[in-house]
């Protein structure tokens, strides 16, 4: 699912106080230009044909990044999974989350004003994380997956989503059950049901489901993980 809506109010404040800190790591020989049925694979016919351009998160998003998607998986390993999963920024489109397969590689998408949007992030990663990519294509039963594994991973990012930086708090704060579930109804809502994407209510019961109940995904050995590492780490 792809999320093309209005910034949320949410956002602003986020990027007052945690904007792409430190040096850029967006270099041109860095960039990476993917395009849909070419070299890219997504879950969504609508994106057909269509072209991404690419850099690379600071140092710090990158952190970031880090520990907000290993959150969902604190109370399955007992903090000791590390998803393996690419986050790079998108500078094509100014709203929007989107996991793709690039070249045969598992990759996250996440444009400048939807960095901190837990519900489409969260959506996004779960077509990862349930195995999605395996399936034959779309469908709404996967849809409705995702969208509980959504759910799952904004209630552990309340939980457990702590680091250094004050944006940390934030991010639980907006992914406290009230706050987050009106988010849900902002990102679902305007979406019309086809015949991959269910209608909205379904979307918002199915996210609704996952916060208060968890998701299966969480049990399906997808993502590489290394059990080795812990999750969180100290930064230099």
């Amino acid at each position: 699912m792809h999320f093309w809506l209005p910034r949320l109010a949410l956002v602003g404040a986020f990027l007052a106080s945690f904007l792409f800190i430190g040096p850029a790591a967006s270099a041109s020989d860095e960039t990476v230009v993917m395009q849909v049925g070419r070299d890219t694979r997504t879950m969504h016919p609508d994106l057909k044909a269509r072209k991404f351009i690419t850099v690379p998160p600071t140092e710090d998003e990158d952190w970031a990044y880090l520990i907000i998607m290993n959150a969902v998986f604190r109370e399955y390993k007992n903090s000791k999974v590390k998803i393996n999963l690419p986050v790079l920024r998108d500078v094509t489109n100014a709203d929007g989350a989107y996991g793709l397969l690039y070249k045969g590689t598992r990759v996250m998408l996440v444009s400048m004003n939807y960095r901190y949007n837990l519900v489409a992030i969260g959506h996004e990663l779960g077509h990862h994380v349930c195995g999605h990519f395996e399936n034959i294509g779309p469908s709404k039963e996967l849809e409705l997956e995702a969208d509980r594994f959504a759910g799952a991973f904004a209630r552990a990012v309340n939980k457990y989503a702590y680091g250094d930086d004050g944006w940390f708090k934030e991010m639980r704060d907006a992914a406290e059950r009230n706050t987050v579930f009106k988010t849900a109804k902002t990102v679902y809502s305007p979406t019309a049901a086809s015949d991959t994407h269910p209608d909205p209510a379904a979307r918002i019961a199915a996210f609704e489901a996952g916060y208060n109940a968890g998701s299966n995904c969480l049990s399906r050995k997808i993502l590489e993980v290394h059990p080795e590492r812990p999750v969180a780490r100290e930064r230099k």
